[in-house]
């Protein structure tokens, strides 16, 4: 398969996605305010606020992107597959949509302040059926947070067909249908207008308002996974022309008043789309023809969470008003608006980590075609100061003494109980590190297979590799204590036998503790699955990992972590590791004695699932935390019922994004 088609993202579409919603935003602050004054205004006055109320285009932006985006990936899905999945597109849909629409639905009708008066029961039922819009085209809009989501049901209703098209037409018909979709959509308009119809059977009308979502698919299927490159003067005038035919639209044919000419809302509503296109144009393919900043990951993030900037925000404006009335008396515009945005991305990010996310890993499961950088990269971000590490020892230990002179720097741990399948593996991905001055001590638990055997024929290959054996089966924390006391290294690092590091874990590990001083740090990793074949998405560690952290978050995984032993001399797990959390219960010991742990924002080791390991039981991993808060952490009843809540909701989080795909 074609790697380009079984991957797409686009990180300039994501501040696009930012840049309509910011603009619908900004018409909302402001129309009430300016929408009766704006022909009063001299024409300096009028060019800002006339950009504001444009901004209602937005929408026709956000339904262009959304058409060309999913046209683009059902075409891909038809050339790596042969056809269209539709029962995955409905899911991948739903998982991505219906999750944030119901829930805010739900809440708006069910808050006293909104209901009944301003969110009619009939209304009500509309929107959950996703047809809002119809209810304004018949009944005409109503003052509430729920308004805006008019734009999702007329998406909601166009992508129920959409994809039959798509699987069962060629290209060819497929701009033919886009050319109708266009057409169609002009008609409909100039019927209405013609014959006096109101703004809004008009506005919200899913038959005047679908002209951008044809110009999406158009450019979709005539730019055939390609991206235009053109100068950045001119994607500059692409978006000030864009821009201007916002302004046009709003300050000359006036298409937010009730009744609209026809001439008006033609042109009107042309110059909107128009605007919509161009700054399409400006933006696809900007990053290759040197409009870098369009890929800045703050830029890039606010884009991602543009559906619940987009969901919450009305309700966002329209509380801040009311507090800022209570509060001072009066309605502050700026004051307001710029408290409102805040708040916005605030609780879009917070809607986007714990409620989206989960659904979203989830919608991964379905895709035929990767909407995010190929999950097998090994970093998720660049290291910024460590270009010419060295693949021994680093400079800072180079002129330190060592007590024997065949001391290594590193010393690997890895406890080994009947895990002959995967040690090959896993000793082949030691002895591939870059920084090669380690030693790897193995201690057989009682091995009843020939994981023993692997593990002498490798020694015998390479003298860095110790095995020891333990009396009889102790389990992993008897297994780690022992090879820890034999251990001659600076660096302790731990290494289950089934699990991988990626080649430069240590070279990216080992510098970067000594560089900050560090005495306890772990790193990013991912799942892999059984047989080691695919790969799950980027698990990111907490940043620092104090009690609060240990107790609340998952992804610290054992594989990930290095302690330096001249800051920590005194190291061991405990010997007999309550509801089988030695790991945990080790952490907490560093964290208490001062040792906070640090994250290294890199991708360095693979950490495999394996439907026996005692972390597979997610019920039993569920009920042993409980235990270990109220009886070994000793928490109260409600900080372990708080922190245990917040952990099982990561677990949870964590489990659906760990799965391979």
């Amino acid at each position: 398969m074609d790697d380009s088609k079984s991957r797409f993202y686009r990180p300039e579409l994501d501040a696009l996605r930012f840049l309509a919603f910011f603009m619908v935003f900004t018409h909302h602050a402001f129309v009430a305010s300016y929408i009766n004054t704006l022909p009063a205004l001299s024409w300096m006055a009028r060019i800002p606020v006339a950009l504001a109320l444009g901004g209602q285009f937005g929408v026709d932006l956000f339904f262009l992107l959304s058409a060309y985006l999913i046209t683009e990936l059902l075409l891909r899905e038809k050339h790596n597959t042969g056809k269209v999945d539709v029962k995955a597109f409905y899911l991948r849909r739903i998982l991505r949509i219906w999750p944030l629409y119901f829930a805010f639905v739900l809440f708006c009708f069910a808050l006293p302040a909104f209901s009944p008066a301003v969110f009619p029961v009939k209304a009500f039922l509309y929107f959950l059926l996703l047809s809002g819009n119809i209810y304004f085209v018949r009944y005409g809009g109503f003052a509430s947070p729920v308004a805006p989501l008019w734009s999702i049901s007329i998406e909601e209703q166009f992508y129920l067909i959409w994809p039959w098209a798509v699987r069962f037409a060629k290209r060819s018909q497929l701009l033919a249908i886009s050319l109708f979709l266009i057409a169609g959509t002009l008609y409909t308009r100039i019927y209405l207008l013609a014959h006096s119809a109101p703004r809004h059977a008009v506005a919200y009308n899913s038959f005047t308002r679908t002209d951008a979502v044809g110009i999406g698919i158009l450019l979709a299927v005539l730019l055939n996974s390609r991206v235009p490159r053109i100068p950045a003067v001119w994607r500059a005038a692409c978006f000030s022309a864009g821009i201007a035919c916002w302004v046009i639209s709003a300050a000359k044919f006036h298409i937010l008043n009730e009744v609209i000419s026809p001439w008006g809302g033609i042109l009107g509503y042309g110059c909107g789309t128009t605007g919509a296109l161009l700054l399409f144009v400006a933006f696809l393919g900007a990053p290759e023809d040197g409009v870098g900043f369009l890929v800045w990951r703050p830029l890039t993030y606010l884009g991602r969470i543009s559906y619940g900037l987009y969901v919450v925000h009305q309700l966002v404006l329209e509380t801040t008003k009311l507090l800022l009335l209570k509060s001072l008396g009066h309605d502050p515009l700026m004051v307001r608006y710029l408290l409102a945005l805040a708040v916005t991305i605030l609780v879009a990010a917070i809607s986007y980590k714990w409620l989206e996310t989960p659904f979203l890993m989830l919608k991964r499961r379905f895709e035929y075609v990767a909407t995010f950088p190929n999950p097998a990269e090994v970093h998720e971000v660049k290291p910024e100061r460590h270009s010419s590490i060295p693949l021994t020892r680093p400079p800072e230990l180079a002129a330190q003494p060592r007590s024997r002179e065949n001391m290594p720097l590193v010393s690997i741990i890895t406890p080994v109980y009947n895990a002959a399948r995967w040690l090959p593996e896993t000793l082949a991905s030691v002895r591939a590190q870059t920084l090669t001055d380690w030693e790897q001590i193995l201690v057989d638990d009682g091995s009843t297979d020939n994981s023993v055997a692997i593990i002498e024929a490798a020694a015998r290959e390479d003298a860095r590799i110790r095995l020891l054996h333990t009396p009889r089966n102790v389990g992993p924390s008897g297994a780690r204590n022992l090879a820890i006391s034999a251990a001659c290294g600076r660096f302790i690092a731990f290494l289950d036998a089934d699990d991988l590091w990626l080649p430069e874990k240590l070279e990216r590990c080992i510098p970067w503790m000594i560089e900050r001083n560090y005495a306890f740090i772990y790193h990013d990793y991912r799942h892999i699955s059984n047989d080691g074949s695919r790969v799950g998405a980027l698990v990111k560690a907490p940043e620092l990992l104090d009690l609060r952290t240990l107790h609340t978050r998952r992804g610290t995984g054992c594989l990930t972590v290095v302690i330096d032993r001249e800051r920590i001399p005194v190291l061991g797990f405990p010997a007999i590791a309550p509801y089988r959390a030695e790991d945990f219960c080790l952490w907490a010991q560093l964290i208490r004695a001062g040792h906070t742990g640090r994250r290294l924002p890199l991708d360095l080791a693979r950490y495999r699932l394996s439907l026996n390991s005692r972390s597979a039981n997610k019920l039993e991993s569920a009920i042993n935390a409980w235990h270990l808060y109220r009886k070994t952490s000793r928490l109260s009843v409600p900080r372990a019922a708080l922190w245990w809540s917040q952990y099982a909701w990561n677990a949870f989080v964590l489990h659906v994004q760990a799965i391979p795909r």
